[in-house]
C-alpha cells in the first residue's frame, strides 16, 4: 500500500541531505507534531556559518502552491526566525513514495527551489540536493558580500548634506543646534576646529531627522494608530509645520521622547527660506525608499552613517563599535552553554537577565546583545519543539527593550539612536518603558558631573532625559534647587553582562579627558574623577584612561557570574597602564576570551581609527574561587570580519573550534578557524597563571610564535615539530643591565642642539640613517635654564646624565621601515627614542653580545611579545616591560663566549640590515643568528626566521592571502538544529 508523505517530512528528509553534506549534523528523529503542538514552528531550522536557514517545501500542484510555499519563505525571514529561507517544490511522485526510500528519492529528484534571504527576492531554479546546496552558499556569499547598510547608508548621506548645508548658512541656529546635541565647545577653539565642530553639528542633526522619519514611516507601517505615513506627510503643504505637529504627538501621546522631541527641536530650527521646505521633503522622500530596506536598518543603517560622520571622533575621545565586531563580542559574551541559570526558551527567565551599556552611543553594543538573546530564544525553543509565533517574539522584544537592556550617554544625539536602533528591531512593539538614560557632562554650580562616571560612588545618578520621561528632556541639566539637580534619576542595576567599548581617551600627551570641554572646567572634572578613583580605591588608572575606570566601576555592579565584555585599546594587553585593570581581572575573573585583529589596516574594532583594539570577555568568579587552572581562549584573527554575515561564522568557528595548548609542549598543533579554504585566525588556550605579566598571547597571528616566546620567557628554545627542546641562559633584564631616563625627562633637563657640549646623544630613530649596529652620537644636549614649555620644573642633570649608556634599546619602533632593536656606540648617551641600557657588570664585551642577541630573530621575537601596542606595526617598549625582558645573561657567559660574541659584533657591526619587514631575505640578519646560535650551540633557526619574517606586524601584509593561496576547499558546516 502506497504511503501519503506529508510534505514537512519532506522537508526534514531533505535537511538531512544537505547536513550530510557538512559535517558533524546530528538530524533528531522525526516526529509527529502531537496535540497541534509546534504549529508556530517551522519544518526545519538550520545553522550554516552562523545563520539560521529554514525549509519550506510543497508539492508541485499549481501556480498557488509556488506563490504560497514563496510566501512562507518571505515570511520566516521578515520575522526575524531565519536570515535565509529556502522554498522548494517537491515532484508530486514523491508524495507516494515509502518513507525508507525518500532519501534516495530525493537524492535521485530534480527539485524545483528558490533561496530567499535579505538581499535575495528569490529566483526559482531547477536541479538536485548538491544545486540546492550551492544555491544556499551563493545566498550566504552574496549576504557577506553585498553590504545592505553601505549601500543604504551611500543612497541617504547626499540627503543629509543638503539639510545640513541649510543648517550651516545660520551662524547662530548652529550655536543652538550644538547645545541641543551636547556637543560641547571649547575653551580655546580656532576657526578650523570650529568649521569641523559646526560641520558635525549639522551633519548629525540633519541625520536625527531622517531616523525620526524612518522611524514614523515603521510605527505607520506597523498600524500604530494616528501615526501618519510618510506618503501621507508629504501630501501636505507645509511639511515642516506638519512633522512638528506629528512628533508632538508622538512624543504627548505615544512617547519614544528622545527620538521625537530631540528630531522636533532641531526641525523647528530649520531656517526659513523657500528652499527648507523643499530639502526636507527630499529628506523624507529618501526615508521611505530606506524603510523598505529591513536588512539595513535591522543591521544599525543609522548608527553606521552616525560613525561615518563622526570624523571628528577624537572630538568626544569616542569610537562607535564597528557592527561585526559588535556580532561576535555579544554571541560570544551570550553562548547558552555558558549561561546555564538562564533558560533561553523562557521569556519570563531572560526578563531577570539585566544587560548594561554605560557608554552606549549609537547602540551598537545592545543591538548586538539583543540579536545574539533573539537567537539563542529561537534555536532554544526550536530544539524543545515549542512554538514561535510572532506573538511571542514580540513578547520577547518587550521584554528584552522594557527590562533587559541599559542604556547611558552623555549625548542626546546618541540616546536618540539607540532607542530607534533598539526599537527597530521590532518597530510593530509599542514600549511602556525603555531604560535609557543622557547623562550630564559639565561642570554647573561648582559641581562637576561626570557623565556615566557619576556612577563611581552610588548606583543612581540625575539624568539630563530619560526616554519615557516627556518633562525631562531639556538637553542640558534642568533647574537647580539646594537639594541640587532637579530632574530624572537614573540606576544602574546589579548587573549580568556590561558589554561596552569606553571612551578611549588618557590623561597623558595632550591631556583629552574631557577634552570636548572649557579648560577650566576639564581640570575642575580632572580632579573630580581621580579623587573619586582614590576614594572608591578603585582598581583602575586614570593615565590609562577612561576605559580602566569603566571596566573598575562596572566590576563595581556586576553580579557574581555576571560578564566583562569590552572593545579597549591594544596597550590593555601588555600596557604598565593598564596593569591595574589587568590585575582586577586576575583576582576576580575567568578571562575567558581574548580576541585580536592581526589584519594590517584593520587592527582595529571600531569605527574611524586605525589605533589597534582589543575586545574580552570575563566572567566574576565566585568568592574565593580559584582561577589558576582556567584557561583563557585566544583568538588570533587573520581576518578582521567585515560585514555580519562574515562575523556570524567567525563568531560560530570560535565557538565550535578545539584552541591548541601554547604552555604544554605536548601540543604542538595549530587550530585554525578555518572553513570554505579561509582561514580567519588561530585559537590557542592559555592557562590564566602565565598570564600575569600580560596577555602575551595577542603577541602574534602564528600559534608558533608564541610557543617559541613562551619557551623563551623559560630559558627554552622550541621548534616547531621538534620534541627536543635547548636550554638558553635567559634572564631578566633588570638582573643584568638597568635603564635610563625617559623621553619626557630628557625634555625636562636637557635642549638638543647641533653646537658641542661635554653631554652627547643620539637623537631621533631614522630608519634611512640608522642602518648598522655600531653608532656615533649626532647631536648634542645643553642643560636648561628653564622649564620646557608646559612643563612647571628643570630635571637635575646631576641625576640624569649618569645614567646614559653606550648600549641602546628601541624606545618605539616603525616595524615596516626600522631596523634595528639595539645599537652600540663608543661613548655613553642620552636619548629621546631610545632607552640607554647601563650594566651593572660594566664590559664593552657584555654590551656587543647583547646587542646581537637582540637583533636575532629569537631577541627580536621576545622584543616584540613584550610591546605594548598602539597602531599595527608602530609599537612601543615601556620601561617596567622592558626591565622584565628575558635577555641573553651576559654575566654567566665564559669568557670564551664574551670573546666569541665581541669577534663576531665587531665583524658585523658595519654591516648594513635590512628592515625588521625584509628579515626573512636579510643575509646580514641571518649572520646575526648565526652568530648567535654557533655561541650558544643552539641548532639553526632559520624556520623561526621565516616565520617571524611572515608576521603582519612585522611586515604589514595579510596572512590571511597566504592562506588561500594554499587553501583546501572544507565542506560548509551546516547543522541540523531541529527536525
Amino acid at each position: 500500500m502506497a504511503e501519503n508523505q506529508r510534505e514537512e517530512v519532506l522537508n526534514v528528509v531533505l535537511a538531512e541531505q544537505l547536513a550530510a553534506r557538512g559535517i558533524d549534523a546530528a538530524p533528531e528523529t522525526v516526529q509527529k507534531r502531537a496535540n497541534g503542538k509546534g504549529r508556530g514552528l517551522p519544518d526545519v531550522l538550520i545553522e550554516y556559518r552562523g545563520m539560521r536557514i529554514v525549509i519550506e517545501g510543497k508539492f508541485e500542484s499549481s501556480a498557488q502552491a509556488t506563490e504560497t510555499v514563496a510566501d512562507q519563505a518571505k515570511e520566516r525571514i521578515s520575522s526575524g526566525i531565519a536570515q535565509i529561507a529556502l522554498a522548494v517544490q517537491y515532484p508530486a511522485a514523491l508524495r507516494s513514495t515509502a518513507f525508507s526510500r525518500l532519501p534516495e528519492q530525493i537524492e535521485a529528484s530534480t527539485l524545483r527551489y528558490s533561496v530567499f534571504s535579505e538581499v535575495d527576492n528569490g529566483e526559482w531554479h531547477e536541479g538536485g540536493v548538491s544545486a540546492v546546496l550551492d544555491e544556499i552558499r551563493r545566498a550566504h556569499e552574496r549576504m557577506c558580500n553585498e553590504d545592505v547598510v553601505q549601500q543604504a547608508a551611500e543612497s541617504i548621506r547626499g540627503c543629509l548634506d543638503g539639510v545640513s548645508r541649510l543648517f550651516a548658512s545660520n551662524a547662530s541656529i548652529c550655536e543652538e543646534l550644538s547645545k541641543v546635541l551636547g556637543i560641547g565647545k571649547p575653551g580655546k577653539e580656532d576657526s578650523e576646529t570650529k568649521r569641523r565642530r559646526i560641520d558635525t553639528t549639522t551633519k548629525i542633526a540633519a541625520l536625527t531627522l531622517a531616523n525620526a522619519f524612518i522611524f514614523q514611516e515603521q510605527l505607520a507601517a506597523s498600524g500604530v494608530r494616528n501615526v501618519i505615513s510618510l506618503r501621507d506627510l508629504l501630501r501636505q503643504k507645509d511639511v515642516i509645520s506638519k512633522t512638528i505637529d506629528t512628533w508632538e504627538w508622538i512624543c504627548n501621546h505615544i512617547n519614544y521622547v528622545p527620538i521625537f522631541r530631540l528630531a522636533s527641536d532641531i526641525l523647528a530650527r530649520v531656517p526659513a527660506r523657500s528652499s527648507s521646505n523643499g530639502a526636507v521633503r527630499v529628506l523624507a522622500e529618501k526615508a521611505i525608499e530606506v524603510s523598505g530596506n529591513e536588512a539595513a536598518l535591522r543591521h544599525d543603517l543609522m548608527g553606521r552613517i552616525y560613525h561615518y560622520l563622526l570624523h571628528e571622533a577624537k572630538y568626544l575621545g569616542t569610537y562607535y563599535t564597528s557592527v561585526p565586531a559588535a556580532t561576535i563580542l555579544g554571541k560570544l559574551a551570550l553562548q547558552p552553554e555558558k549561561w546555564s541559570d538562564l533558560k533561553f526558551d523562557n521569556e519570563r527567565s531572560l526578563e531577570q537577565l539585566r544587560i548594561v551599556d554605560l557608554t552606549c552611543g549609537t547602540g551598537t553594543l545592545l543591538m548586538a546583545a539583543c540579536q545574539a538573546l533573539s537567537d539563542n530564544f529561537i534555536v532554544a525553543n526550536a530544539r524543545n519543539r515549542e512554538e514561535i509565533t510572532q506573538k511571542r517574539l514580540a513578547k520577547l522584544h518587550a521584554v528584552l527593550m522594557e527590562s533587559v537592556m541599559h542604556g547611558y550617554d552623555v549625548l542626546p544625539s546618541a540616546i536618540h539612536l539607540t532607542a530607534s536602533t533598539l526599537s527597530l528591531l521590532a518597530p510593530e512593539v509599542l514600549f511602556h518603558q525603555l531604560h535609557l538614560y543622557s547623562m550630564p557632562l559639565s561642570v554647573k554650580d561648582g559641581r562637576p558631573y561626570l557623565g556615566s562616571l557619576e556612577f563611581l560612588e552610588q548606583a543612581k545618578a540625575t539624568t539630563q532625559f530619560t526616554l519615557f520621561d516627556a518633562e525631562t528632556t531639556a538637553t542640558e541639566p534642568r533647574r537647580y534647587t539646594k537639594q541640587g539637580l532637579a530632574g530624572s534619576v537614573a540606576e544602574v542595576p546589579e548587573t549580568d553582562l556590561f558589554i561596552m567599548n569606553p571612551p578611549f581617551t588618557r590623561s597623558v600627551g595632550d591631556n583629552l579627558l574631557f577634552g570636548n570641554l572649557p579648560e577650566d572646567q576639564r581640570a575642575e572634572m580632572q580632579k573630580e574623577l581621580k579623587a573619586r578613583v582614590e576614594r572608591g580605591r578603585l582598581s583602575a588608572s586614570i593615565t590609562a584612561g577612561l576605559g580602566s575606570v569603566f571596566v573598575a566601576m562596572a566590576d563595581k555592579y556586576l553580579k557574581r557570574g555576571g560578564r566583562l565584555a569590552f572593545v579597549l585599546p591594544g596597550a590593555t594587553a601588555t600596557g604598565v597602564a593598564w596593569e591595574d585593570t589587568r590585575l582586577l581581572i586576575q583576582e576576580k575573573y575567568h578571562l575567558e576570551y581574548v580576541i585580536v585583529s592581526h589584519e594590517p589596516g584593520r587592527w582595529n574594532f571600531s569605527e574611524n581609527t586605525e589605533l589597534s583594539e582589543l575586545m574580552f570577555i570575563a566572567r566574576k568568579l565566585e568568592e574565593g574561587q580559584p582561577n589558576a587552572d582556567l584557561e583563557t581562549t585566544f583568538v588570533n584573527l587573520w581576518r578582521n570580519p567585515a560585514n555580519p554575515g562574515d562575523a556570524l561564522a567567525v563568531a560560530r568557528l570560535i565557538r565550535t573550534t578545539q584552541p591548541a595548548g601554547v604552555v604544554d609542549r605536548k601540543e604542538n598543533g595549530v587550530a585554525g578557524l578555518t572553513e570554505l579554504g579561509r582561514k580567519y585566525g588561530e585559537v590557542v588556550n592559555v592557562p590564566m597563571k602565565v598570564l600575569k605579566q600580560g596577555w602575551w598571547p595577542t603577541a602574534f597571528a602564528q600559534t608558533e610564535l608564541s610557543r617559541l616566546a613562551f619557551g623563551l620567557w623559560q630559558g627554552k628554545l622550541t621548534l616547531p615539530g621538534v620534541k627536543k627542546t635547548w636550554d638558553v641562559p635567559l634572564v631578566p633584564l633588570y638582573q643584568v643591565a638597568e635603564l635610563g631616563p625617559d623621553r619626557r625627562d630628557i625634555h625636562d633637563g636637557f635642549t638638543p642642539v647641533t653646537t658641542k657640549t661635554p653631554y652627547k646623544c643620539f637623537w631621533n630613530h631614522d630608519a634611512t640613517k640608522t642602518l648598522s649596529m655600531a653608532q656615533q652620537p649626532n647631536m648634542y644636549l645643553s642643560p636648561r635654564s628653564k622649564p620646557a614649555p608646559g612643563r612647571s620644573g628643570i630635571r637635575d642633570i646631576g641625576l640624569l646624565w649618569p645614567k646614559a649608556g653606550g648600549l641602546l634599546f628601541s624606545e618605539s619602533s616603525w616595524l615596516i621601515t626600522q631596523r634595528l632593536c639595539a645599537i652600540v656606540l663608543d661613548t655613553p648617551v642620552l636619548s629621546n627614542t631610545w632607552w640607554p641600557v647601563r650594566l651593572r657588570k660594566p664590559d664593552r664585551r657584555k654590551e656587543k653580545a647583547l646587542a646581537l642577541w637582540q637583533n636575532s630573530t629569537l631577541g627580536t621575537t621576545t622584543l616584540i611579545m613584550s610591546r605594548v601596542p598602539s597602531k599595527g606595526a608602530w609599537i612601543k617598549f615601556r620601561k617596567p616591560g622592558l626591565h622584565l625582558l628575558p635577555v641573553l645573561n651576559v654575566d654567566a657567559l665564559t669568557e670564551r663566549q664574551l670573546n666569541d660574541f665581541a669577534a663576531k659584533f665587531d665583524h658585523l657591526a658595519k654591516w648594513e640590515v635590512q628592515a625588521f619587514s625584509k628579515m626573512a631575505e636579510d643575509d646580514v640578519r641571518t649572520a646575526i643568528d648565526l652568530a648567535v646560535t654557533s655561541a650558544l650551540d643552539l641548532p639553526d633557526i632559520t624556520a623561526l626566521r621565516d616565520m617571524l619574517g611572515r608576521e603582519p606586524v612585522v611586515t604589514d601584509r595579510s596572512l590571511f592571502v597566504e592562506d588561500r593561496a594554499t587553501k583546501e576547499v572544507e565542506a560548509p558546516q551546516m547543522q541540523l538544529l531541529f527536525a
